[in-house]
């Protein structure tokens, strides 16, 4: 008996040793920066895997892990390690929502060390305060974050409680889906649970949470087969409402004996017997979470339309005859201009991206009499701004370069408001933000959450904008989704697609820049989903968990690793960082007009012809594929606004002899991030001299520079290019004779500012509506760090 003992105490430490050293190697080198980063993440990942597999082999093993990541914070306290404060509070709330039973004491310094969190900038103080949160209510009512998400991934609801999460895998019918891709699809858009087992694990787990080893879980387990799925929900409502009133309870002690003395008496009527036996004990079990039920749809068109469909069939609801404008609405721009102080402290710190300043516009740089030096503010104007501005710098924003008179007056017309004679102003300053499209275009009382997760590369995240900005437009003429739902979208990256379909070349796909992106901003998001890529689509496709390693005869079924990061994803990310979105005015040869919206780049000229003609897959022998050095060059007229430090226009214009032009966002690596991240990196191959007659090759010369808008135009009569979006080839137009692009803004705010009059002499207040960015919010694990 006493080498029994003895052996199981050695294997103990062991297990503790072994889950000391896998959390060192969760956090390992987060700020670490090499050139094959990827690669080092990708094993440095698979840590998370490992722990998680290795704390659920025991129920003992959750307390000893998060005392474990306590005193890990509290050398990351003491040291100042940055870096280390969002994954802590991820892997404490992740672990915490699976733990059996926990003592109160740990949860009371948990709160006590998270707390001094609370000092620190962002996001590390907003992720700690989501943190403290959870830890408010589970000290109140154990288990209840287990509770509210199954409820809410599944439907159950109470009398009290309507909230409900649905899940959307968003996929490309144009490509061949990766084998990872299609296991998640399959397994986690079938139902594995019923509801009658997914109520009876809320009813277990709710009894263990509370009572932990006083109670016997088989003995309790027998006893709820015998009932029917109705009783089982009136004891589960009953269960629910006697956690949801103790979690809102001030007091914690009283609502946590409140707790326990209701599950202690449902415990006894459950199991009818008078007097229960305590040391009568069963082993404690972990309960994983049931999967949620999740819808797949392909990309069709590059709209929202299929989502309002499913919400309907899934809520069994009727969409309204009429699109009536809500009494809410009425009220929009007062509630804007009373929170226009807390509206831009949140956009400056929410993200990197949304951190926007005021800009003046002037008149045409072309004019030469119309570089003056800057007035001065007024001190009538200083007091209408908010203190937050006096720690931006201004910007100013250039007009176009534009050889035709015509182009000219037609500026001239859409400023004369603002640069009127008759009428002249000492000062208008025109806000410029981006909106925080989850929270102004979302209604408040929405109770349904949809997460949308695209899969794909930047491609798929521009079909996903162009998605975005339709259904910004139908919503802003009448709100129909946006009143029954709130969107969050995920952005999961996928392999390169495979190149080995017959009669088809080898194409070059497109580019994982966007979620590199949220990498940069996120060391926890590149460590837990995009350095996934690099492993081999047999290790996502493997399960998880060892099947030798079962918790327990009643554990839901194995998910491969793919199926697991998604799950991990959707539901441990809430944070939105916003990503500008661009607007291309493009006109064709046949005088037509066409607007697009783009995400991560365009494509012009050669480069965009080649992906175009490649696209066509067998047919594309016929027009063969040429490099760029044996492109036929033209002749462009190029004008854009460079992006100077001092945030003043530079609006340069050059006629060019160029093969291909490419404008891409520039926020794609660390350094980038800090300045003007809504800027954009404009590149054009040019031909510096003409071709030598005995030489049939051309020298080419790609120049780079930083932008925020540009406008390309064909100089002879006659010539056109081609445009690709987003590196899309269904987004591939030709015969275009002119293109601009700008930063989109939210409908109907980038017209306001031109048509605005004021009277005689008045300074206009900044309005929070002028000129909104309209930027598309992807969820990540934080929004940014330092």
């Amino acid at each position: 008996m006493d080498n029994i003992k003895k052996c199981k105490m050695e294997q103990n430490s062991c297990t503790e040793d072994r889950i000391q050293h896998v959390l060192e190697r969760c956090l390992c080198d987060l700020e670490f920066n090499t050139p094959d980063k990827q690669l080092w993440n990708a094993g440095l990942c698979m840590n998370r895997w490992c722990l998680e597999e290795l704390v659920m082999r025991d129920p003992n093993n959750f307390p000893f892990l998060l005392q474990t990541i306590l005193k890990k914070t509290k050398e990351v306290l003491i040291q100042c390690q940055y870096q280390l404060v969002v994954p802590l509070t991820l892997l404490f709330s992740s672990t915490l929502l699976k733990t059996p039973y926990l003592h109160p004491d740990v949860l009371l310094e948990a709160y006590s060390i998270f707390h001094r969190f609370l000092s620190w900038p962002e996001p590390y103080c907003t992720s700690c305060q989501h943190l403290l949160n959870i830890i408010h209510n589970e000290l109140r009512a154990p288990g209840i974050s287990f509770q509210r998400l199954v409820k809410a991934e599944h439907g159950i609801s109470a009398a009290d409680q309507h909230s409900k999460t649905m899940m959307v895998l968003l996929v490309s019918p144009d490509e061949n889906i990766s084998p990872e891709i299609q296991s998640v699809c399959k397994q986690l858009s079938a139902s594995h649970q019923s509801r009658r087992d997914v109520i009876t694990t809320l009813i277990l787990q709710s009894f263990q949470a509370a009572l932990g080893g006083k109670i016997h879980l088989q003995r309790l387990r027998d006893a709820l087969q015998v009932k029917q799925v109705s009783e089982l929900e009136q004891l589960l409502e009953r269960v629910t409402h006697c956690m949801e009133t103790a979690a809102s309870t001030a007091d914690q002690k009283s609502a946590r004996q409140s707790v326990l003395q209701t599950m202690e008496r449902l415990t006894l009527s459950l199991i009818a017997i008078s007097g229960v036996n305590y040391s009568d004990r069963g082993c404690a079990e972990t309960f994983s979470l049931p999967f949620p039920k999740c819808h797949t749809s392909y990309w069709e068109n590059d709209n929202f339309d299929f989502l309002t469909n499913i919400v309907m069939k899934e809520c069994h609801l009727n969409i309204p005859p009429t699109c009536q404008q809500d009494k809410d609405d009425v009220d929009v721009e007062k509630e804007v201009m009373d929170n226009h102080s807390l509206s831009t402290s949140t956009s400056c710190h929410s993200s990197s991206f949304n951190c926007y300043t005021s800009a003046t516009y002037t008149s045409p740089v072309t004019q030469s009499k119309s570089r003056k030096k800057p007035k001065k503010k007024s001190k009538s104007l200083i007091d209408l701004e908010n203190i937050s501005l006096f720690f931006k710098k201004p910007i100013s924003l250039g007009t176009h370069l534009k050889k035709s008179h015509s182009r000219q007056d037609q500026f001239k017309t859409a400023s004369c408001p603002l640069q009127n004679p008759a009428f002249p102003q000492k000062h208008l300053c025109i806000r410029r933000r981006p909106i925080l499209s989850n929270n102004e275009s979302d209604a408040p009382s929405a109770e349904i959450l949809v997460r949308v997760l695209v899969f794909g590369r930047d491609r798929e995240a521009g079909r996903l904008a162009r998605a975005y900005s339709d259904l910004q437009q139908k919503e802003a003429k009448c709100p129909r989704l946006t009143k029954m739902c709130k969107l969050q979208f995920y952005l999961v990256p996928t392999k390169r697609s495979s190149t080995s379909m017959p009669n088809r070349f080898s194409q070059e796909d497109s580019s994982t820049d966007l979620a590199q992106m949220l990498g940069v901003m996120d060391p926890w998001y590149d460590r837990s989903v995009h350095s996934l890529l690099s492993l081999s689509s047999d290790v996502l496709c493997q399960p998880a968990w060892n099947e030798d390693n079962s918790i327990s005869e009643y554990m839901v079924e194995h998910l491969p690793l793919m199926a697991e990061l998604v799950l991990y994803y959707s539901r441990h990310a809430d944070q939105p960082v916003l990503v500008q979105l661009y607007r291309a005015e493009l006109s064709l040869a046949g005088g037509g007009k066409r607007s697009e919206v783009f995400i991560h780049s365009l494509e012009l000229g050669h480069k965009a012809a080649t992906r175009g003609v490649k696209a066509m897959g067998a047919a594309s022998k016929r027009f063969g594929i040429n490099e760029e050095s044996e492109a036929v060059p033209l002749t462009l007229s190029v004008a854009y606004n460079k992006v100077a430090c001092s945030r003043r226009s530079q609006w340069t214009q050059a006629d060019l002899l160029c093969t291909s032009i490419n404008v891409h966002k520039a926020s794609t690596r660390a350094g980038h991030l800090e300045s003007r991240p809504e800027s954009l990196w404009l590149s054009v191959t040019e031909i510096p001299k003409k071709i030598s007659k005995k030489n049939n090759t051309q020298n080419s010369l790609i120049s780079n520079v930083n932008v925020d808008r540009v406008e390309v135009c064909s100089c002879k009569e006659g010539d056109t290019f081609a445009v690709c979006l987003d590196q899309d080839e269904r987004k591939f137009l030709q015969s275009v004779t002119r293109v601009e692009v700008s930063l989109c803004c939210k409908p109907g705010s980038s017209s306001d500012w031109k048509s605005f009059k004021s009277l005689p002499g008045q300074v206009q207040a900044l309005h929070a509506s002028y000129c909104s960015m309209l930027c598309l919010p992807f969820i990540s694990f934080s929004t940014s760090h330092t």
